[in-house]
């Protein structure tokens, strides 16, 4: 990037169709970075393991309070909504340590199925603090919310926070962790999926041939398990540009989902699979796979309806054709995509899109179009400020001014961008 700074080309006129050379100095990841979409933690909600785990030991020493009992069995009946309602009756000052681990444990449950990322963490976290006191007893329970909290970190885009969760659990000495493969092989499966976040893809490989290891295929959570397991192993080539490999394993991936009826991760796994296609220069397979994902997912009732996967699969489309300098229909797509972004609250992917659209711009001749785009890029990741990944709309910004001849709007913009690197 720095030396990027240095290395202006004289001042030049833009003509229709240049654009596309000076942009192949852009990084090809800056590129696609924001068309891909990571695997889904395994978040483990068979709770009635947990608690049979759990309670083996308590139910023969304290009897358990009727409140705590009535939530436990709407947890394991997969109804949130009631079990947080039982709690709300309960007076926690007068439970004791076990009893109050207890409630904290179907909170962070309750929240977990509701998807409310905050308060599962408040709860799991009170859960850890009292858990504690009940070592060596508590161990494995205590391994089981530090996977939990890990999740829900990662689901929130707080990668670090989620990898210290997982390291604690494999520093965990309980015998039942040890010897018992089913939580291990989440816990490696979750760690696969930091450490792929993250970029450290060697790292995640080995996590996943030790989930593969570890995982006994007995029914249908198992088998959503080992997608997770193949889908990161096709991120991680993918990223390792092995994309031979890559792409067995998202063909591998794509099948249990289909198997499942699970249309919401087959759109997710052929949005990916469309790219590492792509990228292997086999575009029409490519565009068949991605046209697909589309039709599935737009077909999809309004509650389940994907819009980052409608964004970014039609993202795709566009730097398909934009590979190929088939302007129009990569217009078309970029269009498409930036429609559906706009539905979301996520502004540096709106960003990325209208860069997106502001190149396609340049290249059928119409400069004052895209540098609107890149100006109203620029603004929506900086109300609000937003750092990270940002230098990439700054860079590409910064590319497409200087090969207009823009030379110091150009360095202006390189330079704010290179701040953020």
């Amino acid at each position: 990037m720095l030396s990027f700074l240095h290395n202006f080309l004289p001042s030049q006129n833009y003509k229709s169709g240049e654009i596309q050379s000076e942009l192949n100095q852009v990084p090809f990841q800056c590129q696609v970075e924001g068309s891909m979409i990571l695997p889904p933690p395994s978040q483990d909600t068979d709770f009635k393991n947990f608690w049979e785990t759990f309670l083996r030991y308590f139910n023969r020493h304290v009897p358990l309070d009727a409140a705590l009992l009535k939530a436990r069995a709407a947890i394991e009946e997969q109804q949130p909504e009631e079990a947080l309602l039982s709690l709300e009756s309960i007076d926690l000052s007068r439970l004791g340590p076990l009893s109050q681990a207890i409630y904290y444990c179907l909170k962070g449950q309750g929240w977990l199925l509701l998807k409310e990322y905050d308060k599962e963490i408040s709860a799991f976290q009170e859960a850890i603090r009292v858990l504690e006191i009940g070592k060596p007893l508590t161990s494995v329970q205590i391994v089981w919310v530090h996977n939990w909290l890990a999740t829900a970190l990662y689901e929130q885009g707080k990668i670090t926070q989620s990898l210290e969760e997982l390291h604690l659990c494999l520093k965990s000495s309980s015998p039942y962790f040890i010897q018992t493969g089913r939580l291990r092989m989440k816990v490696l499966l979750n760690l696969g999926h930091v450490n792929t976040a993250l970029g450290q893809y060697q790292q995640a490989l080995d996590n996943y041939g030790q989930a593969l290891a570890l995982i006994q295929v007995k029914g249908e959570q198992e088998k959503l398990d080992l997608a997770g397991i193949y889908w990161g192993l096709g991120f991680a080539y993918r990223s390792k540009e092995n994309f031979t490999r890559a792409r067995l394993f998202l063909d591998k991936t794509l099948a249990l989902f289909l198997e499942a009826g699970n249309l919401i991760m087959v759109t997710r796994v052929q949005n990916l699979l469309g790219l590492v296609l792509i990228e292997k220069g086999e575009l029409k397979e490519a565009e068949q796979i991605l046209k697909q994902a589309l039709v599935t997912a737009e077909a999809l009732p309004d509650t389940k309806r994907d819009y980052v996967v409608l964004t970014r699969t039609s993202n795709n489309l566009a730097f398909l054709f934009k590979l190929q300098e088939r302007w129009v229909e990569a217009q078309e797509w970029a269009t498409i995509s930036l429609g559906y972004a706009e539905k979301l609250t996520e502004p540096l992917l709106v960003s990325r899109v209208r860069v997106d659209l502001a190149e396609i711009n340049l290249s059928l001749g119409r400069p004052v179009e895209a540098i609107k785009l890149f100006n109203s890029a620029i603004a929506i990741i900086e109300q609000p400020k937003i750092t990270k990944g940002c230098w990439q709309i700054y860079y590409r910004y910064g590319v497409a001014l200087r090969h207009m001849g823009h030379l110091q709007e150009a360095f202006d913009i390189l330079s704010r961008g290179y701040m953020l690197t």
